[in-house]
């Protein structure tokens, strides 16, 4: 706001009487505060702007958490289900784990690929003495068996 002092030199520089002076004081009052108004609005925006880049930053951060989350629980689905069972069908074997991203999908599919080469497919049998569930490797029961009178050799 103006000071009386500049205020009544500027109203005397324009030579105005009587109500025209009245109108010029409200008129320079308007503009103050309409300029008091924008940089309040301006700070505001800016504000608000830092808010919901923030906001944004932390959706970010959350989304990425979620998704790491969601790939080491695949991860970790994925090594204990492919040692019991691995399905023949590598889309089957990702639709079972529940995966809704592309990347986690593919990183299934590598996890499918390397489980089908580590563990090649098993048949098992109870050991009723010791109570232990042993695994035979298909190679180990193709290697011994010479027919149907012959004994496989379990590996445990």
């Amino acid at each position: 706001m103006f000071s009386f002092s500049q205020l009544k030199g500027q109203v005397e520089a324009t030579g105005l009487k009587g109500k025209e002076v009245e109108c010029y004081v409200m008129q320079q009052q308007t503009y103050k505060r309409d300029e008091r108004l924008m940089k309040r609005n301006k700070k505001r925006k800016r504000g608000l702007k830092s808010l919901n880049e923030s906001e944004k930053q932390r959706r970010l951060e959350s989304a990425k958490l979620e998704e790491e989350k969601e790939i080491e629980l695949a991860r970790i689905s994925a090594s204990a289900k492919s040692s019991s069972h691995i399905s023949g069908d590598p889309r089957i074997f990702i639709k079972e784990r529940g995966v809704f991203s592309l990347e986690t999908a593919a990183e299934l599919a590598d996890n499918w690929v390397s489980a089908r080469n580590a563990y090649p497919r098993t048949s098992s049998s109870h050991d009723k003495k010791t109570g232990r569930k042993e695994h035979a490797t298909s190679e180990a029961i193709s290697r011994t068996s010479k027919g149907p009178s012959s004994t496989v050799r379990w590996v445990s």
